[in-house]
């Protein structure tokens, strides 16, 4: 599943992308904000990011485990907090009842000192009262407290149990990030252009570099490489 969140103010967009392995990565498009304290907050608290989000629209697009079919649904821009909206979007988009809260704890010299969400879903005829509870129990700046103090020697379960002490955990899916970027699919999209785009590169004859917005990763393609593809595509079309 990928979400991006497209603004036309200063932080333009962000975007999230999670594999059903649990591979994650991510970007934001201006990730150089320096956000005064608002009224209520807290150096090391939750900090809105609402004047940077809004106005905007939250696009969202699957791919179906079972048929890799892709589906895409979009909703507005809210409230401007990335887990409200995201809680907006499943509750209107997928008409399924959910809370979710989710935080980053940035610590001194604003470094981030970690990050947890917390996603509740409500079954076909489930509690949808006792949901309503749990959504009212993760506002107000609990949910943000209780990660202060479960990060870093505590686990997600612990954070769960904080606020559904009933909860049965039956499975666990570790995350990590992973970036799918690679030097071969850089030479794979330098090869969807066409000849008179290569001719004019190879007459360039300058490097041509691709930057990973993702990973950051750096990928240099000389001009001896291009007219290769060039040369391949000539022959090709005999």
């Amino acid at each position: 599943m990928s979400a991006q969140f497209v603004t036309r103010t200063t932080m333009r967009q962000l975007y999230a992308d999670a594999t059903h392995e649990g591979h994650l990565r991510g970007f934001a498009k201006n990730p150089n904000l320096a956000f005064p304290l608002f009224e209520g907050e807290t150096q090391l608290g939750r900090r809105t990011l609402a004047p940077a989000l809004r106005p905007g629209e939250i696009s969202v697009i699957r791919m179906q485990a079972e048929t890799g079919e892709y589906t895409q649904s979009t909703t507005p821009i809210t409230s401007g907090e990335v887990d409200e909206d995201l809680e907006f979007f499943l509750n209107q988009s997928d008409q399924v009842p959910t809370a979710l809260a989710a935080d980053v704890i940035v610590g001194e010299g604003d470094r981030i000192f970690g990050a947890g969400g917390l996603l509740v879903q409500a079954l076909p005829d489930g509690d949808t009262v006792r949901l309503e509870a749990i959504r009212a129990s993760l506002r107000g700046g609990r949910f943000t407290e209780c990660l202060s103090s479960i990060l870093p020697n505590r686990s997600a379960h612990d954070l769960i149990r904080e606020f559904l002490p009933d909860a049965k955990i039956i499975d666990a899916l570790p995350l990590k990030w992973q970036c799918r970027c690679s030097m071969e699919k850089v030479m794979d999209s330098i090869r969807l252009l066409g000849p008179t785009d290569l001719a004019e590169m190879i007459e360039a004859n300058h490097d041509v570099v691709v930057n990973c917005d993702l990973c950051a990763s750096r990928y240099v393609v000389t001009p001896t490489e291009i007219a290769k593809i060039f040369e391949a595509q000539i022959r090709a079309r005999g």
